[in-house]
């Protein structure tokens, strides 16, 4: 069967390349990672003692996992141990629903406890919204994964009695923090906060990077009690009024800024090996945060969006020049808008009238670097799309 098949390929590919540490870099591969290890009894012929220990030795404990990747849950254990998070609940019917948004008020979110990436997620206005948003959420057939795990473990796993969670908006600003973990201690995290994206509700595609007491204290609290172990993410909102940073979710994998520590001082493959070495030795690893802020272009998102962006020379540009299969196949991804963006730019550049001699020299005296920098701008977006043809 594919669960079987599944097993042995991923044994196959630990044994092949000696994987001591396993990091899942979706929620899809989380998902079946931690049914694999939910069910080791049953795969005891596929997966060898030695690679279960380092699968569970990667993910965390067994009985934490839950909080890691169930919104609810994450939720439930943040009120418990302190940590600040938005009012809500869970709620397994339309009665219950309608009772909890009269107490925690609009706007609301609806929420699917397992979910990624915006999908499973409704924001909601009024009681109208929810209603149809709960109906939609609870009719909802299981995707394609979720399936595949469901039979992995008897359709125990996604428990149907989780429902759906109700989460109070905040008027506010998102934000991440970054963290290496080791059992459940904290080797090194960072905070990013979205200064850009691509419209309104796009992903972010500038980024700037630093600390941030609340959510590093926030988070440390998160891990113990997780007793988390690899990269993880943990999405905030900070409240425009008070700058109170709220816990929304937890990812259970790298996000996009999690290669980007080293920028801020905090390198959080450095701190993994680290908290690993000091797991070895039976210590507890230091908790490393930044020694300075940064500002980074996120590739290829701000690229894609505005290939003449000044931010694309200014700040740092995390294009993975040193790995061109990479880069070419992060182009091909974003090649249509990307192209269409570029082009649009072109058009403007060599469209702007010339200016009367005098203001043209006033101009040239005042802001002699900003026509160079333009051309320089356009060069490399063309540069970045030739790369992949």
């Amino acid at each position: 069967s594919s669960d079987l098949r599944m097993g042995r390929q991923l044994v196959t590919a630990m044994k092949t390349f000696n994987a001591q540490f396993v990091i899942p870099a979706d929620e899809s591969s989380v998902a079946v990672l931690h049914a694999l290890i939910r069910q080791a009894p049953h795969f005891a012929d596929i997966i060898p003692p030695e690679q279960l220990q380092i699968l569970t030795s990667s993910l965390g404990h067994p009985d934490r996992l839950d909080g890691m990747l169930y919104k609810s849950v994450t939720q439930q254990l943040a009120r418990k141990i302190g940590v600040l998070a938005p009012p809500g609940g869970t709620v397994a019917s339309e009665v219950e629903a309608v009772e909890l948004a009269g107490r925690i008020g609009f706007p609301l979110y609806v929420k699917q406890s397992f979910s990624w990436a915006g999908w499973g997620v409704a924001r909601c206005e009024t009681q109208a919204e929810m209603l149809m948003a709960l109906e939609e959420a609870m009719a909802r057939k299981p995707g394609l994964v979720k399936s595949l795990v469901k039979r992995m473990v008897d359709r125990a796993w996604f428990r149907s009695d989780k429902g759906i969670d109700l989460q109070k908006g905040i008027d506010g600003a998102p934000a991440m923090y970054c963290v290496a973990a080791v059992d459940g201690h904290v080797a090194g995290g960072f905070a990013g906060f979205p200064l850009r994206t691509a419209g309104t509700n796009g992903p972010s595609t500038i980024n700037e990077l630093g600390d941030h007491p609340q959510m590093a204290e926030s988070a440390a609290l998160m891990t113990q009690a997780l007793r988390a172990t690899g990269l993880i993410g943990f999405d905030f909102m900070i409240e425009k009024d008070s700058g109170d940073a709220y816990l929304l979710e937890c990812n259970p994998r790298p996000i996009q800024t999690q290669h980007l520590g080293g920028l801020v001082g905090v390198d959080l493959c450095a701190a993994l090996k680290r908290g690993l070495d000091a797991r070895a030795a039976g210590q507890t690893p230091h908790f490393a945060r930044p020694t300075r802020s940064a500002r980074v272009a996120l590739f290829p998102q701000e690229w894609a969006w505005d290939p003449a962006s000044d931010a694309l020379r200014v700040i740092h540009h995390d294009v993975p020049w040193d790995d061109p299969k990479l880069l070419a196949a992060m182009i091909e991804l974003t090649r249509p808008r990307a192209e269409e963006k570029l082009r649009e730019a072109e058009r403007r550049h060599a469209s702007k009238a010339p200016a009367p001699p005098e203001a043209a020299a006033a101009a040239e005296k005042a802001t002699p670097a900003v026509a160079a920098r333009e051309d320089r701008g356009l060069t490399e977006a063309r540069l970045i799309m030739t790369q992949a043809a």
